[in-house]
Parts: C-alpha cells; sequence; structure tokens
C-alpha cells in the first residue's frame, strides 16, 4: 500500500507512452515494408544506450523507480519521432490529411487488424500469466523468483526473433504474386535456421544458466534455475516454427494462428491454476510449457501446412533434420570442450 502513487504514477506514464506510440506504429510498419530492418536497429541500439545511460546516471544518484518510468516515457518518444523521420526518407511521396480516411478501408482493416491484436495480446499473456497466479495463489517473493528464469528464456526468444523474424514483408510479395512454391521453399529454409539457432542458443541458456543465476541473483534464487530450463525447452520449440506464423500474417489467414494461440492460453491457465498449489513456481513453468508445445508443433504447423498445401512430411523431416544434425554437433563439441577446455572455477 505506501508504494500505490508510485505504481499509479507509473502506470499513467507508461499507459501515455503507449497511448502516443499508437499512431507511429504505422511508420515502423513502412520501413518493415521497405525491409530496412538494419534502420530500425540502429535505432533501437541509439535509443537503448540512451535508456541505460540515463538509468544508470539516475540510479546511482539516488532516484527510484517513478524516474526510470519517466526515462522510458521519453526514450519512446525519441524513439517515436526517429521511425517517423526514417518513414518519411524512404517512402518521400507519404502525405497526411482527412482526405485519405477511406471508409470502406475501415471494415477491411478491421478483419485483419483485429486478429492482430488478439494475437498479440495472447503473446504477452503467456508470458505474464503465470507470475500473476503466482502473486494470487502464491507469494510476491517467488513471482521474482519465477520471473528471473522466464526472463532468461524470453531474452533467447527476442534476440534470435530480431534476427529472423522480419520475413513477412517477402512472404507477402510472394502471395501477392501467387509464387507460392518460392513461400514453400523459404518456409523451409528458414525453418532450417531458426532450428539451429534455436537449439544453440537454448543449448547454451540450459549449461550455463545456473551459474549465472547464482553469480547474478545469488544462491536463493536458484530455484529459478529448473523454470530457466522448462521455459527454454518451450522456447526452443516456438523459436524452430516461428516461420510459419509469418506465412499466416502474409496470406491473411492469421486468424487460424489466432484461434490457436488462445486455446494454448486457456491451456496454460487450466494448467498452471491446478499445479501451481502442488508444485510452486515449476507447475507455473510445466502449465506453460505442455500447451506451447501442442500449439505451437503441432497445431500451427498442421493449419499452416493445410493453408499451404505443404505436406506435413516434409515440414516435420525439415525440422527433425535440423535438429539431429544440430545435436549431434554440439554434442561432440560439448564432449570435447569439457575433455580438453575444463574451467573448475565455475562450478557451482
Amino acid at each position: 500500500p505506501r508504494d500505490a502513487s508510485i505504481i499509479r504514477g507509473v502506470i499513467l506514464l507508461m499507459g501515455l507512452s503507449m497511448a502516443m506510440e499508437f499512431p507511429f506504429k504505422a511508420c515502423s510498419g513502412i520501413i518493415g515494408a521497405y525491409v530496412r530492418y538494419d534502420l530500425l536497429s540502429y535505432g533501437h541500439a541509439a535509443i537503448l544506450l540512451i535508456n541505460a545511460g540515463a538509468t544508470i546516471v539516475f540510479i546511482q544518484n539516488g532516484y527510484g523507480v517513478l524516474t526510470l518510468a519517466t526515462i522510458g516515457f521519453v526514450c519512446t518518444q525519441l524513439s517515436n519521432i526517429y521511425y517517423f523521420l526514417i518513414s518519411r526518407y524512404l517512402f518521400k511521396e507519404i502525405k497526411f490529411g482527412k482526405q485519405f480516411l477511406k471508409k470502406e478501408k475501415v471494415g477491411e482493416l478491421w478483419n485483419y487488424s483485429i486478429w492482430v491484436f488478439l494475437n498479440t495480446t495472447a503473446d504477452h499473456l503467456r508470458g505474464r500469466i503465470g507470475t500473476i497466479i503466482i502473486g494470487i495463489v502464491l507469494s510476491a517473493e517467488l513471482v521474482t523468483h519465477y520471473f528471473v528464469g522466464a526472463r532468461l528464456a524470453e531474452y533467447l526468444v527476442i534476440l534470435i526473433f530480431r534476427a529472423t523474424n522480419i520475413v513477412t514483408p517477402i512472404f507477402t510479395k510472394y502471395h501477392a504474386a501467387n509464387c507460392y512454391d518460392e513461400i514453400r521453399d523459404k518456409l523451409l529454409f528458414l525453418t532450417k535456421i531458426n532450428s539451429v539457432l534455436a537449439l544453440f542458443g537454448g543449448g547454451l541458456i540450459i549449461v550455463l544458466g545456473k551459474a549465472l543465476i547464482w553469480r547474478w541473483m545469488g544462491e536463493d534464487y536458484l530455484d529459478a534455475y529448473p523454470v530457466l530450463i522448462l521455459l527454454t525447452i518451450a522456447s526452443i520449440f516456438e523459436i524452430t516454427c516461428n516461420p510459419v506464423n509469418s506465412v499466416l500474417y502474409a496470406i491473411a489467414k492469421h486468424k487460424l494462428l489466432g484461434l490457436a494461440l488462445m486455446g494454448e492460453g486457456l491451456g496454460i491457465i487450466v494448467l498452471s491454476v491446478g499445479l501451481v498449489s502442488t508444485m510452486g513456481i515449476k507447475g507455473i513453468a510445466i502449465g506453460t510449457v505442455v500447451p506451447m508445445l501442442v500449439c505451437r508443433l503441432v497445431v500451427v504447423p498442421i493449419l499452416a501446412c493445410q493453408a499451404l498445401n505443404l505436406a506435413l512430411w516434409r515440414y516435420f523431416s525439415c525440422i527433425l533434420s535440423s535438429w539431429v544434425f544440430s545435436i549431434s554437433y554440439f554434442g561432440l563439441v560439448y564432449e570435447l570442450s569439457i575433455q580438453w577446455m575444463q574451467t573448475p572455477q565455475y562450478t557451482i
């Protein structure tokens, strides 16, 4: 209760920041349509450095959470201005005015964007519903323990998605030209890339995660390591199968994805609530992993393959061959490294 006024201020700033960001999302979309993710990356890097630098300076001088929210608000507005300037640079013909508002387009945009909204909401809730249940059923302290493991697994997804989740405009181009052979070929190629990156990144997190948590948060937080392992396994499957999401968006079949994600979210809530009282934060992780595996590895790929007229055996054999190769290669490297490059000072 003593922090209620601070939390209200943070919510107000974050809500205002989000509201002001909405109109500029179109500018970000223009940059993506030109496949100039390099320019987006420059902006992200610059804003991140500004945010981190300001955070360090103000926190070291005794400022608190409300100041962090203010820094985030200012950095978001800098990001908005950057997106606007870059979109004007790429698309010099852009104009703004009431005369461009066409009522007949509202229904078309609504039918597409409502499912984008639901899909995005389902993704965000999936990553947060566990902490809500823990806070209600267990304690606020255990929310932090769970979030330590969950956040590290989430970093893996964010990192790889920044590198590979950029192909929706390309799939859209092939869809508009009715080049479905190209879509199928590129889908299988990207799935192979994501499979290798997911196993490599996920394997590193599983191997080094315990030592990282111990050195970062201390021995009292080692109960976050099982959570990290479970959620990292789920992240590996999510990353591997993510290109099918881009395809479904590109061919305007993302309603199917939305229905699958809502089913996944419902399954997460039911399982998590059922397991949290007996298994604690590990039960929340299991309740998150199982519906994700069913949805991301089975349901969504089947829907995408049906929409593309792609044989399921081709899709799953692509994943299996990549996994077999990657596991064999990384397993060999691991065995050689523990024999020749032992570092006992990192052993817990």
